[in-house]
């Protein structure tokens, strides 16, 4: 399956989050959009585990983007979770529902995860937390 922005990008990654129930697994340094971070920082609160790797992150910074959704499914491609990737860039995102694919991608966010931080949310959706 896939996700071709800008149509239908936001619904159908704001869908994807609203169905965690476990754990939410991001890579993004663009991760930015105000009802992503509102949607995150509820799912903190309800009891779902959520790791961000963003701009925090030390050496390289990744340009693809994963989600990944209780270790069941994910996405990876090009659409950053900020207003403009998820409203008005061309975009593309594949939908990756094997598991034996996701638990590849599983291990390579283990990978990249800083091992000296494990963040529940990532900064920006912290502050978001407070206001809300």
């Amino acid at each position: 399956r896939l996700i071709v922005g800008p149509n239908r990008t936001r619904e159908a990654y704001l869908d994807m989050l609203n169905q965690a129930r476990e754990s939410i697994r991001i890579i993004d340094h663009k991760l930015s959009d105000p009802s992503v971070l509102a949607l995150l920082a509820r799912k903190v609160r309800s009891g779902v585990d959520v790791h961000v790797v963003g701009r925090e992150r030390s050496g390289a910074q990744p340009h693809g983007k994963l989600l990944i959704v209780d270790g069941r499914s994910a996405v990876i491609g090009s659409v950053a979770l900020s207003p403009a990737g998820l409203d008005r860039r061309r975009e593309l995102g594949l939908v990756v529902s094997d598991q034996t694919a996701v638990d590849l991608l599983m291990d390579y966010f283990d990978q990249v995860r800083p091992a000296e931080r494990r963040l529940s949310v990532p900064a920006a959706a912290a502050r978001w937390c407070e206001a809300i």
